[in-house]
């Protein structure tokens, strides 16, 4: 049968749920979420300019690799990212922005450190605006040789390291 693609105004596809999703950034495809979504132990990667638009929804993660790991100019904006495992909620390489987000870290593995967004080494991020972090160990921290055109109105819960730059 004929499948029922509710595509945005701005060109993304609009998911339902974490198939969806998982399904849509495989494509190649830019996201915008209609509601919350778990994607569990999946870790999402968004590939050279993509977008995940929370849309004002909370996106679930548990990979303990990392629950999202962002390349080349991916982007994701407009909402929560709640990461329940270990090291880091967003992995960035070279990455567009994240902007108007809240990072909720609820790991409760003892001595583990969690960071709410991991810039990798070499890497770049143009922008990171109007984010809050909380419950990680180590809020962002910079890697080695990796570049950050912008931070700007970042919050962290005040328990934590907020920034690390690491050479």
């Amino acid at each position: 049968g004929a499948e029922n693609v509710v595509v945005n105004i701005d060109g993304s596809k609009w998911v339902t749920s974490s198939s969806d999703l998982i399904n849509t950034l495989a494509k190649g495809e830019n996201a915008t979420l209609s509601c919350d979504v778990n994607v569990g132990t999946t870790q999402l990667a968004l590939a050279e300019g993509q977008e995940i638009n929370l849309n004002g929804h909370t996106l679930t993660t548990q990979m303990s690799l990392g629950g999202i790991s962002m390349k080349k100019g991916a982007s994701i904006k407009g909402g929560t990212i709640e990461h329940t495992s270990t090291v880091a909620a967003i992995k960035a390489f070279n990455v567009g922005s994240i902007e108007d987000v809240t990072i909720k870290c609820t790991c409760t593995t003892p001595g583990k450190t969690i960071t709410g967004i991991a810039i990798q080494n070499g890497g770049y991020v143009e922008s990171i605006k109007n984010v809050t972090i909380e419950g990680a160990t180590q809020c962002i921290e910079v890697g080695y040789q990796a570049t950050v055109d912008t931070i700007e109105n970042v919050s962290v819960d005040g328990t934590n390291i907020g920034l690390i730059i690491n050479g």
